[in-house]
């Protein structure tokens, strides 16, 4: 007996049954036997086949009976283990039985092989590809969408399998292979063969079929499926039908379109909307196609044909098969967990119906609801909602549990008080489509009361850079009914943990971004309802969750410890917050009394919220003494006392990253080092970190700074560079927006981050601020004023004239101007900050902040104090300078700036005259003022001080020197060097 029986029916089939035969007896696979039924043809039909001398064929005639009982007719003549049909205008691959005859054998579980279509012409020609699915295993909810076989001379099919399922419907004009396909599908499974094997021919006859007689029988074999399938499976009835109508279309808009078959068309149209709510947006093809049929119903084909071509309506028919859905398992699924939740659960579901994006299964978890909320559900009336029981478990466990019955390849969630915008869905899936690295999107957050009214926005945070880093200070996803998942990710990263009481939905979004990116979409898209039930929850108890959470965030990056306090100081003032929505509970106001208090000794920026958390912390103890809500009430009307919760988040501080870093370079400096960083601890404004980079001391000077105790005091050791190169090292590790440098002897007051801030934040175009200076001793006492000279806007004539910044201590830049001019030129100590304050200028804006700030030390140690080197660096800063682009309109300047510089270098070198040399580099400074400012000398009383200083200690006697000096003192001051200063270039 053969292995296989190929059953090949035919009804006057001579103009194609010797290229079917041919197809057949070609193959590589040569152990069959081919089985002609012949259903009384009466053309030339049985000449053709006995052309063939092949003892493999066996041919017999019947009365017409029609395809189905044909097939019938050759299975009971069968002999062969397995069975194959092809119709007699079909064709096969050559190596088609061979390669189903081998997936059966690889899967013995399975009773049919398959493989994909593509379409012909009469001529044979390619016309398109068919469906091209690939199933294996279980076909039936694949099945149910479409017959995707897509004829009945593709299949190889055991004998046993299909003797069990019965034979072909012989009632059924159409569809018959279709039914038998679900039949078999009931109970086999099913192997594909990934590759086009059948040649399906698309003949005149085919075309011109019956097409409402193709459209009940096809309605009568899905209406048996779906009799057998089971409730799991019920979902598909709608986009079943609506994929069959898709199928139906075409051949009702095909050419010359009857006036019968247009209003067909119509009728057709309208299942497709009906059952497929997605549909109704492809408004393009569907205006086509209503115009095509609608054109078609009102005028006779004689009519209709002599319209100019222009003018006949057309429609693109195949986009209507392009649109069939192939996928039995929704794209998304959305799962909604429910607890007694019947007053808001509809507007909820129907904010998940109403999504542009139609593509979803919505499975409801009833989680042992008490009150009316199923029979709500149940009035709800559409294919894609799922329900399942459960006792009460929580939301955690709930969700997790919806997850082993989701079929999408996303997941999203929503609570059953939440709501939807219409687009949330499509919008969220296509960032994930568009990035497939990516395995979760969010969007932002608005909330609601419980009458949907608007509150207050959501943090509406957009974050693309350092997300573990910024989850860790506040969960600015805010809901679990916000992101969308991919769901093996989901499943993956280990589901929601069901031993929180609360932010579970935290704790997942953390793992999420340990591992990996999450995208933002910066569109409201979800609104989060707050219900009367929420705000008399204790809040108490959700503090351990939320600290647990914290704990394993940090546990998990060691590195970011130091954004604990800022972390913990938000956690609560969010608590806080919600504590204190009214109607406010004694509870409530107690547990508000703790939390405040944790933000006072976990987070040192609580000093800009020190009045609010006052009066919050006196009012809250007074309310927790109180027995009820009522009382409570009523002293809050005495007291006219009214606090928006929201105000408390405005301190909350949700950059991961300060906003200033100041950075300190030091050598040896135990003896100040800790004064300079308590100037800096006691500013107003507290959102910094302090940089301190050590420059190979050799002193205790890290073990001072060790000892402050401040998470904001950072130290990084380094062998001896300089101060040029600490200062750059120090922006390698800053991460602030915002740059300051304080010298390890000098000091700031307490306002000077907060005005110099204030002024940089005022004038956005400005990317440099600066203060005045005062000069202080080695004991912190006053010696005398700096410049007062204030600059708003282009600086660079001004510094070409005089560093009227006069420190290094002094300023605060935007970081990302020091990107653009580069680092310190560490071979121009001491006149490496002049040199930067002016490459700055050349590209920026600088702002004053018009008081003394910087308090700048005067020491025997200064690196200012030797004037020679002094002297060099500063004329190759002024070289450079003036060499610039930005100086071709400046260089007029050149003289009076290096007067200037050299009224400086004089004033430093008197300053701390003690030999001969100093005061003779003191005078040949003096005598280039002069070449440089000719009327310098009608400044007579400090043109002869200076002499007279510097001769006399260069050519007389120490003794004779030291006895002049006082009286020399007395014709001008020394500072009036700095008082002759021509500032200002114009």
């Amino acid at each position: 007996m053969p292995t296989v029986s190929v059953i090949l029916p035919v009804y006057n089939g001579e103009k194609t049954i010797r290229s079917t035969l041919e197809s057949v007896l070609h193959q590589t696979f040569t152990d069959f036997e081919l089985l002609i039924i012949n259903d009384g043809s009466i053309d030339g039909t049985v000449d053709a086949i006995e052309s063939f001398d092949d003892s493999r064929i066996q041919v017999f005639s019947y009365e017409n009976a029609g395809l189905s009982a044909s097939r019938n007719r050759g299975i009971s003549r069968a002999t062969g283990e397995y069975l194959a049909f092809i119709d007699a205008d079909d064709l096969w691959t050559a190596d088609k039985l061979e390669a189903q005859f081998q997936a059966l054998q690889d899967n013995p579980d399975a009773a049919v092989a398959y493989s994909w279509t593509d379409y012909i012409n009469e001529a044979g020609d390619y016309i398109y590809s068919g469906s091209h699915l690939t199933v294996n295993g279980d076909a039936l909810p694949h099945l149910l969408l479409l017959c995707f076989l897509e004829n009945g001379s593709n299949p190889l099919i055991r004998r046993d399998a299909l003797l069990e399922v019965g034979d072909f419907d012989e009632t059924l004009p159409a569809a018959e292979d279709w039914d038998m396909y679900f039949r078999l599908a009931a109970k086999y499974q099913f192997a594909c063969v990934p590759r086009p094997q059948i040649l399906y021919r698309i003949t005149a006859s085919s075309m011109s079929a019956d097409i409402l007689q193709q459209e009940a029988a096809c309605l009568k074999v899905l209406d048996r499926a779906f009799d057998r399938a089971t409730q799991e499976l019920q979902y598909l009835q709608k986009p079943s039908y609506a994929n069959l109508y898709k199928y139906l279309t075409p051949k009702a808009l095909q050419e010359p379109i009857e006036p019968d078959r247009a209003r067909t068309a119509g009728r057709f149209i309208s299942q497709i909307i009906e059952n497929d709510p997605n549909f109704r947006v492809r408004t393009d093809l569907l205006s086509s196609a209503l115009l095509v049929s609608a054109t078609s119903a009102l005028l006779e084909p004689s009519l209709a044909n002599i319209l100019p071509d222009n003018f006949k309506p057309t429609c693109p028919v195949k986009r209507f098969l392009d649109e069939t859905r192939i996928d039995p398992y929704p794209t998304i699924s959305v799962i909604l967990p429910v607890y007694n939740g019947a007053k808001t659960i509809r507007e909820t579901i129907e904010s998940v119906l109403d999504q542009y994006f139609s593509d979803f299964e919505l499975i409801i978890i009833d989680n042992g609801c008490e009150d009316n909320t199923l029979e709500v559900i149940s009035s709800i009336q559409d294919y894609r909602i799922k329900v399942f029981s459960r006792s009460h478990a929580g939301q955690s466990a709930s969700r997790n549990f919806g997850v082993t019955k989701a079929g999408g390849d996303y997941i999203a969630f929503i609570d059953a008080d939440d709501l939807w915008t219409r687009e949330k869905l499509s919008q969220q899936l296509r960032v994930l489509q568009e990035n497939p690295e990516v395995p979760v999107v969010y969007s932002w957050v608005d909330y609601i009361d419980e009458a949907g009214e608007f509150l207050h926005s959501g943090s509406h945070s957009n974050i693309e850079e350092d997300i573990y880093a910024y989850l860790m200070l506040d969960n600015f996803l805010e809901s679990a009914s916000n992101p969308l998942f991919r769901r093996q990710a989901f499943i993956d990263i280990g589901r929601f943990d069901e031993d929180l009481k609360a932010a579970e939905d935290w704790d997942l979004a953390l793992r999420f971004a340990k591992k990996s990116q999450l995208i933002c979409i910066p569109e409201v898209q979800v609104m989060c309802r707050i219900t009367p039930d929420a705000l008399l929850s204790n809040i108490a108890p959700l503090e351990s969750s939320f600290l647990t959470v914290l704990d394993r965030a940090f546990d998990r990056v060691s590195e970011l410890a130091h954004l604990k306090p800022q972390s913990l100081g938000n956690l609560y003032r969010s608590l806080s917050a919600r504590a204190l929505r009214p109607p406010l509970t004694p509870s409530n106001c107690q547990a508000t009394v703790k939390f405040l208090g944790k933000i006072i000794t976990c987070d040192p920026s609580h000093i800009h919220s020190k009045e609010t958390i006052s009066s919050l912390w006196f009012n809250s103890a007074t309310f927790a003494l109180l027995p009820t809500i009522s009382s409570i009430e009523k002293l809050q009307s005495e007291l006219k006392w009214v606090f928006d919760p929201v105000e408390l988040l405005e301190y909350n501080r949700l950059r991961p990253f300060p906003t200033i870093s100041v950075i300190i370079p030091v050598y040896n400096g135990a003896g100040t080092i800790q004064e300079t960083i308590e100037s800096v601890l006691n500013q107003t404004f507290t959102d910094f970190e302090i940089v301190v980079i050590d420059d190979g001391s050799k002193d205790n000077t890290v073990d001072v700074v060790k000892s402050i105790g401040d998470y904001r005091v950072k130290v990084f050791s380094y062998a001896n560079a300089g101060q040029g190169e600490s200062r750059n090292r120090g922006i390698d590790r800053a991460t602030g927006e915002y740059l300051a440098f304080i010298d390890a002897d000098d000091l700031w007051t307490e306002d000077k981050l907060e005005k110099q801030l204030a002024a940089l934040q005022e004038n956005p175009h400005a990317e440099v601020a600066y203060s005045w200076v005062n000069y202080i001793d080695e004991s912190s006492k006053f010696i005398r004023q700096g410049g007062r000279i204030e600059v708003n806007g282009d600086a660079y004539g001004h510094l070409l004239l005089t560093d009227f910044l006069e420190n290094g201590s002094n300023p605060l830049v935007r970081r990302e101007a020091f990107d653009e001019v580069g680092n310190f030129d560490k071979d121009l100590p001491p006149a490496e900050d002049w040199d930067m304050w002016l490459r700055l200028a050349a590209k920026y804006d600088f702002v004053c902040v018009p008081q003394a700030q910087i308090l700048y030390r005067m020491t025997s140690t200064s690196q200012s104090t030797n004037v020679v080197r002094l002297e060099r660096s500063c004329r190759r800063v002024l070289d450079r300078a003036f060499a610039v682009k930005k100086a071709d309109s400046l260089q007029h300047l050149q003289p009076q700036s290096l007067a200037n510089l050299y009224q400086y270098l004089t004033y430093k070198a008197l300053e701390n005259l003690q030999d001969p040399e100093r005061a003779k580099v003191a005078t040949r400074f003096f005598w280039t003022i002069v070449k440089n400012d000719r009327g310098f000398l009608r400044q007579r009383r400090i043109s002869l001080m200076v002499i007279l200083k510097s001769y006399s200690m260069a050519f007389l006697p120490e003794s004779m020197a030291a006895a002049l000096r006082p009286r020399i003192d007395r014709i001008s001051y020394l500072t009036d060097l700095f008082i002759r200063i021509r500032p200002v270039p114009f």
